[in-house]
């Protein structure tokens, strides 16, 4: 049931931001709109928004389940639940290590996804010359480089 909340809380904030970029772009003047960039910003921002949206409830209640579980397991185990804690502290700072190195590449793949929109969107604008050209492999090998 929990699950099925979040589900449909994370499809209203994704319908939101989509009605929200588009709205934005329809206000642009001629000058300032770059079609692709709309059309990065719906697929990849709104998608990592969306899935990062399934984590925050644990980012909320993991502190709570830590303290009963570190309690509960020190009434059992005595001392020796702070090797766990320890074990725990430690990953989780190692995680924050990773993660902060992350957005760099996060960057590039975003740069990268703009670049394939980029060259995507006027190949499917012409399809029909492309495929009267019998330049469609050739397009779409030039498309497949650019996602290694």
């Amino acid at each position: 049931m929990y699950q099925h909340q979040l589900n449909r809380v994370i499809t209203v904030v994704r319908t939101s931001l989509v009605v929200a970029i588009y709205d934005k772009t329809l206000s642009l003047n001629q000058a300032q709109l770059n079609e692709t960039a709309a059309l990065s910003l719906i697929t990849t921002d709104t998608q990592s928004i969306c899935s990062n949206m399934k984590f925050v409830d644990s980012l909320l209640m993991s502190p709570i389940e830590i303290a009963l579980e570190v309690f509960l397991m020190a009434q059992n185990m005595g001392v020796a639940c702070l090797a766990t804690v320890l074990i725990s502290l430690t990953s989780t700072l190692l995680g924050l290590k990773i993660a902060t190195r992350t957005e760099p590449l996060q960057k590039l793949l975003d740069q990268a996804t703009q670049e394939r929109v980029t060259l995507t969107t006027p190949m499917l604008n012409s399809s029909k010359g492309i495929r009267m050209l019998r330049l469609f492999d050739m397009l779409t090998q030039s498309i497949q480089k650019l996602r290694f």
